[in-house]
């Protein structure tokens, strides 16, 4: 598989591309706003991205939804001390965990 990458149609929408085997694949940002669809592309990438059932776009996340994620990709086993990133997200989340 391919690494997908954003691309912009003749209408102005936004799109994921890429291969899957000998396959194009394509999904669609649903907007025609660069920085919308940028947001919606990693947001896409980071949920699995063509890997997984793509992520519907009209859907807002915020940073709580983010941090749960990214603890189960690249938290895991490779801390040293979870006591010391459980702390980091108590801190943080008291003032970013409802923010878009």
């Amino acid at each position: 598989m391919s690494i997908p990458s954003l691309h912009k149609e003749d209408s102005g929408i936004y799109y994921a591309k890429w291969t899957d085997g000998r396959r194009s694949k394509r999904k669609s940002m649903g907007t025609a706003n660069a920085t919308v669809a940028q947001a919606r592309f990693a947001e896409w990438l980071l949920m699995g991205g063509a890997a997984q059932r793509p992520v519907d776009a009209a859907k807002v996340y915020t940073v709580a939804d983010l941090w749960a994620v990214y603890e189960k990709l690249h938290v895991g086993p490779k801390v040293v001390n979870k006591e010391t990133h459980a702390n980091i997200w108590k801190n943080l989340s008291a003032h970013f965990a409802n923010m878009l």
